[in-house]
């Protein structure tokens, strides 16, 4: 019996102890001491965020928990294409001074797609890596710049004899034009310009515009533009090798700082493989950082959303200056200001000299804060990305007014000739003859 008894007394005793030192190991830290958001903000919000490895800013992370076993982490500005995501039902287990966590979860939004989580959380501080991996994609994986080749396209041409006696006056009505093929030499930009097949006008006079709407008439002014434009591809061979569409969102690309060669012939009559090769082969390429911009499809279209708080710690960290919060706090400032048009005029007339169009602002606003919309298309083994003619029309309307800035800087020397070039574009668009203009990259999937 007495034997028995010591048995149970060493059991219970076993027990006992056991049961303190779990008890010692739950750290003594209410719910209401950890709960709330964290942004790295503040010495009270401390935030250490990794995304795929890599730490994240920009985004920030609420945590919540009523009875310190399970807890709710809401993600915003983290995930892309889901501005917020709520990860619920995450289990904690205590340490002496924290709770950890870890585990995964599906989300959809405008995106969709799993998160595996793990971190720890104490007071003042949360600590939260997470790794994603978006649903798949046809889209995702890595792509070389398209080109160059000889493409054929359409395009208008006049009746000559028609046109001159016309512009002399010696015949009322306009001339007549047809639709013929053309082979011109592409680049890794795509462009797509079609017009109407005849303009409103009357016998005495061109519409608005009408003079730079020769697009159509394969001789001068914007068609050579249009080709000038593709054809200045020939600088992004230079400066891009690769761009990679990650399964996690992020958009890496392979790039060269080197100084840029220019031959103006390139512009006029493209340029050939072995060209392309000779001015490649010296440069140095680098690897682009990630979490600086991401990628999702919605709605048949690729979105690109630059995350503005990371590019701009980015810079300043290139350049050896220092903080960036300051910076960003006031970015956020404006981004969030419902008068955000007024404020940015304000900050354009200081700086520039110059306002825009409130809707111009708008939509760059909605591209910072939700993605930048990008058509795509995939024919002969070739990946479109563009902005079409909607888009291209509200930023034309501003084209005029970086004129200035663009003679005065004079970029590559070719600042007054851009300047026209860009006059041209925006009379294009105000003669009302646009039926189709796509502008973007031509990329090929490797």
């Amino acid at each position: 019996m007495k034997k028995l008894f010591y048995l149970m007394a060493f059991i219970s005793l076993g027990m006992l102890s056991a049961c303190n030192d779990d008890d010692d190991a739950q750290p003594l830290i209410p719910a209401e001491k950890i709960n709330g958001t964290y942004d790295g903000s503040s010495e009270t919000s401390a935030l250490a965020l990794t995304y795929g490895g890599e730490p994240l800013v920009g985004g920030n992370v609420s945590f919540n928990t009523t009875d310190s076993k399970t807890a709710s982490l809401t993600l915003k500005n983290v995930i892309p294409g889901a501005s917020e995501v709520t990860i619920d039902n995450v289990q904690l287990i205590g340490t002496t001074d924290a709770y950890t966590f870890s585990g995964s979860s599906a989300f959809t939004r405008a995106a969709s797609g799993t998160i595996e989580y793990s971190g720890s959380i104490k007071e003042a501080q949360l600590e939260l890596n997470i790794n994603v991996t978006m649903s798949a994609s046809t889209y995702s994986g890595k792509y070389a710049l398209g080109g160059p080749r000889m493409g054929t396209e359409e395009k208008w041409e006049w009746n000559w004899d028609e046109y001159d006696a016309f512009e002399t006056g010696s015949r009322n009505e306009p001339p007549t034009i047809k639709r013929i093929t053309a082979s011109n030499p592409f680049t890794c930009l795509y462009l797509r310009v079609d017009v109407v097949e005849q303009p409103a006008y009357n016998a005495t006079k061109w519409p608005d515009g009408w003079d730079y709407v020769d697009y159509i008439d394969g001789k001068t002014t914007v068609y050579n533009y249009s080709l000038m434009l593709r054809n200045a591809g020939v600088l992004l061979y230079q400066v891009l090798q690769s761009v990679t569409l990650e399964t996690d969102g992020n958009i890496t690309a392979n790039y060269s700082s080197d100084a840029l060669q220019i031959d103006t012939k390139w512009f006029t009559s493209g340029i050939t493989q072995k060209e392309i090769e000779q001015l490649t082969a010296a440069k140095t390429w680098k690897t682009s950082p990630t979490n600086l911009t991401f990628w999702f499809e919605k709605d048949g279209m690729i979105y690109v959303k630059p995350n503005i708080a990371a590019i701009i710690t980015q810079v300043l960290a290139d350049s050896g200056q220092g903080d960036a919060s300051i910076i960003i706090e006031m970015v956020n400032q404006i981004l969030n200001n419902e008068d955000a048009a007024n404020t940015i005029n304000s900050l354009l007339k200081g700086f520039l000299k110059f306002e825009l169009e409130p809707a111009t602002i708008n939509l760059v606003l909605s591209w910072v804060k939700d993605g930048v919309p990008l058509n795509i298309k995939s024919e002969d083994g070739h990946t479109y990305l563009y902005l079409d003619k909607e888009t291209i029309a509200i930023l034309a309307k501003e084209f005029p007014k970086l004129n200035t800035l663009l003679i005065e800087s004079n970029p590559m020397e070719m600042g007054s000739m851009l300047a026209s070039i860009l006059q041209n574009f925006t009379n294009l668009f105000k003669s009302g003859v646009i039926q189709e203009f796509n502008v973007g990259l031509d990329l090929v999937k490797q």
